[in-house]
């Protein structure tokens, strides 16, 4: 059943972007399943699978934009428009979800992304853990914290 959620989600996140930009989503992305089982896990229903699923797709096709950038990439330009339009439509597409508790969740993981991607150094795990840890106190598996954006710093700084 994944492999319809990634399928639908991929369709629909490419639809959000702007064909004039003409970045195209992989296909084939390896990390989706995982995170896929865990969304339908959620028992959400599909909309809300799919903008979970979406939200997660934008951020990390973001940061593999930005990963590895060095002043004699041929693409330097190219791939640092790219992967700051992908995290622009990852707001918008989570604003429009009106995600808000997830926003607030990843915001300060996001950041840290950012500054990890800006020193060469792998982030992506931190992103995992994070998704991870909102999906699992969303499903009532773990206790929701008092505030959310408290709780995304703790997972941000925690796990580095």
């Amino acid at each position: 059943m994944e492999h319809g959620l990634i399928q639908d989600t991929i369709a629909t996140v490419q639809r959000h972007i702007s064909p004039e930009t003409s970045i195209r989503l992989e296909t084939s992305v390896n990390l989706l399943p995982d995170m896929a089982a865990l969304i339908r896990a959620c028992e959400a229903d599909r909309h809300r699978q799919i903008h979970l699923l979406g939200s997660y797709l934008l951020v990390r096709m973001a940061m593999r934009r930005h990963a590895g950038l060095t002043a004699s990439d041929p693409d330097l330009t190219e791939r640092i428009l790219d992967g700051d339009y992908l995290l622009g439509c990852y707001y918008d597409w989570i604003c429009r979800a009106e995600e808000f508790d997830l926003l607030a969740w990843l915001a300060p993981v996001v950041k840290k992304l950012q500054i990890r991607a800006v020193s060469g150094k792998a982030g992506e795990h931190l992103l995992d853990e994070a998704y991870r840890t909102f999906l699992m106190r969303q499903a009532g598996v773990l206790p929701k914290p008092a505030s959310a954006s408290a709780a995304g710093k703790v997972i941000a700084y925690e796990t580095a």
